[in-house]
């Protein structure tokens, strides 16, 4: 699996807020989504600051995303142990009573997509692997109202949904065209160029049907 987002920008955390004995790797899949009760500036500063707690990504207004640990990490947002060890969490910019911004649902979507990409979801849909912080009272977390709906699934899970059969749709369009021409080199340097295969493979010997 991808550890950083290619399509936000790295921020890296205090490494020290990270995992439990025993548990240094995020064992399960799935996104949870976070209200940030406030500003990039104040979130970061908890980030910085004595507070154990961090999160993997956070959503800015203007749908921005900051990735401040690999995705792999077991970060302490979901307040139980279950929650961070399962889960990637996805802080977004505003308080409870604000919507999410139409920037923010289009980038919360697309890193949707992405990771049931990556982590290979059966589906994506609410809940599971779709989560939000209120629901970890199941698992230990002290109550709370997190992300105090602000968070419009429905759509978001429609535009990444959406997003994502326009991702095969054209990966497999690539790889016909490839398979097509009968040429190998052609089709590594375009399963390169889709990021499925890293920089400097080699040709190999493939067959598409």
């Amino acid at each position: 699996m991808i550890e950083w987002y290619s399509k936000a920008i790295r921020l890296d955390g205090p490494t020290w807020k990270l995992g439990y004995a025993g548990i240094t790797v995020r064992q399960g899949k799935g996104l949870m989504g976070h209200s940030a009760e406030g500003r990039l500036n104040g979130a970061l500063s908890v980030l910085e600051s004595s507070v154990r707690a961090s999160f993997c990504l956070f959503n800015c207004y203007d749908g921005t995303l900051y990735q401040h640990y690999p995705l792999s990490a077991v970060t302490w947002h979901g307040g139980c142990v279950f929650a961070n060890a399962h889960f990637v969490g996805v802080e977004h910019e505003g308080r409870a009573g604000e919507p999410l911004t139409q920037a923010q649902v289009a980038s919360l979507a697309e890193f949707t997509a992405w990771l049931a990409e990556e982590e290979e979801w059966a589906e994506i849909k609410f809940p599971d692997p779709l989560w939000e912080h209120r629901m970890m009272v199941e698992y230990g977390a002290d109550p709370t109202a997190c992300p105090s709906g602000r968070i419009p699934w429905e759509k978001v899970i429609e535009m990444a949904t959406s997003q994502h059969q326009i991702e095969v749709e054209r990966a497999l369009r690539v790889l016909r065209g490839a398979a097509d021409e009968n040429d190998m080199a052609a089709l590594i340097m375009r399963l390169v160029y889709l990021g499925v295969l890293p920089a400097g493979t080699q040709p190999l010997i493939l067959m598409i049907k």
